[in-house]
């Protein structure tokens, strides 16, 4: 048999810019990678699961379990610089972890994260492009917030048809089949699960 096709180089992302609005306040500096790394995949698959969208200016998920808002919490320190811990007004159990930095979140959108809501996200290209470690990386977070253990195994619930889609190429790209259906929840209207 042929050897396996060489593993793609990592996007260069040496090619962000950011001008921001002359009213401004939260332009946090922070360094840009010349290329995604496992924790900004990570990071990325997180919010692509839990996280909050569409402001321009905030980078937040609101998170039940303790390991995932300490990681999350790490990660934006690490990542930003600063990071805030409230408490949920939604329920006892939720916290919110947040960083303000417009910068940032200008950053997160060039890698593909998009100003959108739940019905319109989709995988990342940065992380399309990258390599096995840095999408098993993505996938990490995304199923730490969106995936749970069902009756037949691990399932993942989104919104998003083209997201769903799209996990499900890359996880058969890592030779693990699932299969995808649609699930329907009340008011909420139509949602996509993958089953592995």
């Amino acid at each position: 048999p042929a050897p396996p096709p060489p593993a793609p180089p990592p996007p260069d992302l040496t090619g962000f810019a950011y001008s921001p609005h002359r009213l401004a306040s939260n332009v946090n500096s922070f360094d840009v990678p010349k290329e995604i790394t496992q924790e900004w995949a990570r990071l990325l698959g997180y919010l692509v699961g839990d996280g909050s969208c569409k402001p321009k200016s905030t980078i937040w998920l609101s998170v039940a379990e303790n390991d995932i808002c300490e990681d999350m919490t790490c990660l934006l320190r690490q990542l930003f610089g600063t990071v805030g811990v409230t408490p949920d007004k939604r329920s006892a159990v939720l916290r919110t972890v947040r960083a303000s930095s417009c910068r940032g979140r200008a950053f997160l959108a060039y890698l593909g994260l998009g100003y959108v809501g739940a019905a319109e996200k989709e995988v990342p290209w940065a992380v399309n492009c990258s390599p096995e470690p840095v999408v098993r990386a993505f996938l990490q977070g995304y199923f730490e917030t969106d995936g749970h253990v069902g009756p037949s195994g691990i399932e993942v619930t989104t919104k998003s048809e083209k997201l769903a889609k799209q996990v499900q190429l890359l996880l058969l790209q890592m030779g693990v089949v699932s299969r995808r259906a649609a699930k329907v929840v009340g008011r909420y209207g139509t949602f996509w699960r993958l089953d592995i």
